[in-house]
């Protein structure tokens, strides 16, 4: 039986359980073989799927979990982000070491 193609919205329940990967910034996207349910058929069954998550999964990815810090405006979010750019920098930089 050959795999079905779909879309990261595509798939039920939560679809951030996946984490980020750095393909998913690529055109092509992050391509992940799945045996998962899928909106819009039944809850009980799955399918045997090729789920495609790209920048707009990212994008969403991260609203979703700087969503949960409340952040009044974009100066403060442009701080964390700030912030988390250089500790990530660090820790590269470490690691090259």
């Amino acid at each position: 039986m050959e795999e079905k193609c779909i879309y990261w919205t595509n798939l039920y329940g939560n679809p951030y359980r996946f984490g980020l990967h750095p393909s998913m910034l690529t055109p092509e996207g992050y391509q992940l073989k799945l045996n998962t349910k899928i909106r819009g058929q039944s809850k009980r069954e799955t399918s045997a799927v090729i789920v495609t998550f790209d920048e707009n999964y990212v994008i969403s990815f991260l609203s979703q979990t700087l969503g949960k810090l409340q952040l009044g405006n974009y100066n403060e979010w442009q701080k964390i982000i700030s912030k988390a750019y250089l500790q990530c920098k660090q820790r590269k930089e470490q690691v090259q070491q």
